[in-house]
């Protein structure tokens, strides 16, 4: 989780990404007060509300390289695997 106490924002991002984005996390913190990191190829995406509890105000992204969209099965989403 990044957080930005400087923030002008009081808005939360829920990024899902790969290791690709994350070098861009840090450029999207200017915008939010924080920002929670979400790995789907570590976690399985049914576990998710075990770890995390999603605020409705906040934004969501889904940032992923091309290498990953096209191999769907390295991601841990259930009934893929």
């Amino acid at each position: 989780m990044l957080t930005n106490p400087e923030s002008k924002s009081e808005r939360g991002l829920y990024l899902f990404r790969d290791s690709f984005s994350s070098s861009l996390a840090p450029l999207l913190a200017e915008s939010y007060h924080k920002i929670t990191l979400i790995d789907l190829r570590y976690m399985n995406f049914t576990s998710i509300p075990d770890f995390i509890s999603f605020d409705r105000e906040s934004d969501v992204l889904f940032l992923y390289s091309s290498l990953v969209l096209n191999n769907p099965e390295s991601l841990m989403v259930s009934g893929w695997r």
